[in-house]
């Protein structure tokens, strides 16, 4: 079965949001070893999170519209700096998912 990248990250981002970092990460190498590039997949985690905020959707007690609104702006960080240089962006993806969801 093909999965879309798409579904990937729906699923990376809700087994953070559960506060299963683990699968989560492992979901992550899995889409990276087959080749997508970290920032598409940065683009889509922002992307997902814009939407659960946008729905008012509480995944989980932890992941309240406060945080979610941290999460897009850390995300929008992130996305920048890789932009201007000033970091990787596989550093940069796995720097941005550690603060919002390890915690």
């Amino acid at each position: 079965m093909i999965r879309s990248l798409e579904y990937d990250v729906f699923d990376i981002v809700d087994k953070f949001v559960a506060g299963d970092t683990q699968s989560g990460f492992r979901q992550l190498e899995l889409v990276l070893s087959r080749g997508k590039s970290p920032n598409e997949v940065m683009g889509l985690i922002a992307w997902r999170l814009r939407k659960l905020y946008a729905g008012g959707r509480r995944a989980s007690q932890k992941f309240t519209p406060d945080r979610a609104r941290m999460a897009i702006k850390r995300f929008a960080d992130a996305d920048w700096a890789v932009k201007s240089g000033a970091q990787k962006d596989r550093l940069a993806l796995e720097t941005a998912i550690m603060d919002v969801f390890a915690k």
